[in-house]
């Protein structure tokens, strides 16, 4: 038998997952997630001006490639390499063992930085979204993205 403590855990995880994914199945603007992911200074802001691959782009299952974030920084700190793009939820198509990309280089505030993450498709066929943070040298996150990819199976 479940104690009185497991079953208000179990519900406090089903909670949790039902508020995580009425967010991600909002169908808001670009780079909206309903969870509190966002906690940076004022003087660190972002706005997402594009990606590639685009949202739903086709990938072959198993295939290796580059997932690119091109954002606005609309603040008034510059970025440093120090900054990082790091997985938050949905399907972690980052290669394994690595969930953090350090920006390449800095980005002044008006100017426009891209970050890259190596990706590795899933193999089974199918519509995957992952969700990034970009955050500060504190790990302060301070922006959200996400990229929508369907897989297509493998041509032999």
């Amino acid at each position: 038998m479940y104690s009185n403590r497991k079953r208000t855990l179990f519900a406090a995880f089903i909670l949790a997952l039902m508020i995580l994914l009425s967010g991600c199945a909002s169908g808001g603007p670009k780079g909206t997630l309903s969870l509190s992911a966002v906690s940076a200074p004022k003087g660190d802001k972002a706005e997402w001006q594009s990606q590639s691959p685009a949202d739903g782009d086709h990938v072959e299952a198993g295939s290796e490639f580059d997932i690119t974030w091109y954002m606005v920084n609309t603040g008034t700190t510059t970025w440093t390499t120090d900054y990082s793009m790091r997985y938050f939820a949905g399907t972690n198509l980052t290669k394994p063992g690595k969930t953090r990309y350090n920006l390449p280089a800095a980005v002044a505030p008006g100017e426009v930085g891209a970050c890259s993450v190596d990706a590795l498709a899933p193999w089974e066929p199918g519509t995957y979204q992952m969700f990034v943070v970009l955050g500060n040298a504190d790990d302060e996150n301070f922006s959200k993205v996400d990229i929508t990819i369907t897989v297509d199976e493998t041509e032999e």
